[in-house]
């Protein structure tokens, strides 16, 4: 018990520096995703396998 309120004080606290400077958990998470790529298509297998 004493532990969970040990990490909830430490994280309450880390919450209030961040807040402090500026930075939102939204920033620290990654919540903003970069544009995709497009898709490429497939590249030929290397190796072909015949059938004898």
């Amino acid at each position: 018990m004493r532990r969970k309120l040990n990490i909830s004080e430490k994280i309450s606290t880390w919450l209030e520096l961040m807040m402090a400077d500026g930075i939102t958990p939204d920033e620290l998470l990654g919540q903003k995703r970069s544009p995709g790529t497009k898709a490429r298509r497939p590249r030929p297998a290397k190796i072909s396998f015949y059938r004898f």
